[in-house]
């Protein structure tokens, strides 16, 4: 078995039938699908378990709720494939990308190849594309691993590599139980584990935004004090990597990363903003010997302080937001007047 896919699924009957249909499209053999049901209290187990006795190169374990990482765990546990990769079953993937990646991954076959990264779509919640996010300018070179853990879009997101599973396992690296943000936490130990990363440009995942009732859209102070937990481990394993260029890429990085979180200050309720404001104060120490914006915004904290900082980033969050609605506007307005023109001549 060259590649299994792991999906864990939790109440997603809305999307999960689209997830599962837009792998099954795909016109590769010699892989198999691992759904694994985190005790759904909807129709998602009826859905998985009839997929299952269609299709036989679907596994499915069905458990109570444990978790996202608890159950990738599990189905991370069954795979036989010699390559793993996560979906998450609110999101679909186009078939004949990921074809045209499965041919490039066999070029690969003998190489050992520990780790793939790959660009990506995002959607809006009825599948349409929104945007492709390219992190890397070339393929298949990994001196460019700075660059990619340099760029302002995430780099941890789990279904962004395909894993080599030997790897995995000879290196102990599975999901961290009882925590969130635990993408953070794996994706970084995969690629600081001293294995060999190819990346390349051909998106085959479609990542899609603000799915309602997702626990990522939700913000309070647990979250943050999660979040803050993982960004400091996680500085600590970079801090201990031998590779200098490559480590402050990463800590910049996750350092910016606690910049966007002070936004949060403004985004909590009113009883949680002061621990809040407490927790991110004693965090600061996060920005420390970083460089680029993460310094300059170090300095501004320390001439304005952490709250006002906050604010002037929230409202510059709010001027982006509402440029890219503008640009989403304007280039409707002239699809439209571009139509009517073609229908008039």
């Amino acid at each position: 078995m060259f590649l299994s896919i792991v999906i864990p699924v939790y109440n997603v009957e809305k999307y999960l039938e689209g997830c599962l249909k837009s792998i099954l499209e795909t016109n590769i053999s010699d892989y198999e699908i691992i759904i694994v049901n985190d005790g759904s209290c909807d129709n998602s187990y009826a859905i998985c378990r009839e997929y299952k006795n269609t299709y036989n190169h679907i596994k499915l374990i069905s458990q109570e709720n444990g978790g996202l990482s608890n159950a990738r765990n599990n189905g991370l546990k069954e795979c036989t494939g010699e390559y793993v990769m996560f979906v998450d079953s609110d999101d679909c993937i186009d078939c004949k990308q990921l074809e045209r990646f499965f041919a490039f991954m066999l070029k690969y076959e003998h190489s050992r190849t520990d780790i793939f990264m790959n660009d990506f779509y995002r959607t809006d919640q009825h599948g349409n594309i929104v945007q492709e996010i390219k992190m890397i300018k070339i393929e298949a070179d990994n001196t460019y691993l700075s660059q990619f853990v340099s760029n302002h879009e995430c780099y941890w997101n789990a279904w962004r590599g395909v894993y080599r599973l030997q790897y995995l396992r000879d290196n102990e690296l599975w999901f961290k139980e009882g925590i969130l943000f635990e993408d953070i936490d794996f994706t970084s130990r995969a690629m600081l584990a001293g294995g060999t990363i190819v990346f390349t440009h051909i998106p085959y995942y479609y990542y899609r935004l603000g799915r309602q009732g997702s626990i990522m859209n939700t913000m309070n102070y647990m979250r943050i004090n999660s979040f803050i937990k993982v960004i400091k481990d996680t500085i600590h394993l970079v801090n201990i990597h031998n590779e200098e260029e490559y480590k402050l890429a990463m800590r910049n990085r996750l350092a910016l990363e606690y910049i966007f979180s002070l936004t949060a200050i403004y985004e909590v309720e009113k009883q949680e903003r002061k621990k809040t404001i407490k927790l991110l104060k004693e965090s600061r120490d996060i920005l420390l010997g970083c460089r680029g914006k993460v310094s300059l915004v170090n300095r501004v904290i320390s001439l304005f302080g952490i709250q006002f900082t906050a604010f002037l980033l929230l409202q510059l969050k709010i001027i982006r937001r509402k440029v890219r609605e503008w640009r989403k506007r304007e280039k409707s307005t002239q699809e439209s007047f571009q139509e009517l023109q073609n229908r008039i001549l």
